[in-house]
């Protein structure tokens, strides 16, 4: 069974909405879709796409360790 472990940022309240509209803001959001509502809030759409990148970020580095990495192989 898998275990999860939380990342958290303490953000005062007066900057909160800075830092959803900020994060969203990168990552694209947009308010509407074809017209409609966008049916993920900003909060929802930034926590998505900052752990994705985040993911992103560890694969990029073990893939840049993987490929710095000397394999010793001999006959």
């Amino acid at each position: 069974m898998a275990t999860y472990t939380s990342v958290t940022f303490q953000i005062n309240d007066e900057h909160l909405s800075r830092f959803v509209d900020g994060i969203a803001g990168h990552f694209g959001y947009q308010d509407t879709i074809d017209g409609e509502p966008n049916p993920e809030t900003k909060a929802q759409y930034g926590k998505r796409k900052l752990r994705r990148q985040m993911i992103t970020w560890v694969k990029r580095y073990e893939q840049q360790v993987i490929e710095a990495e000397d394999i010793d192989i001999t006959e």
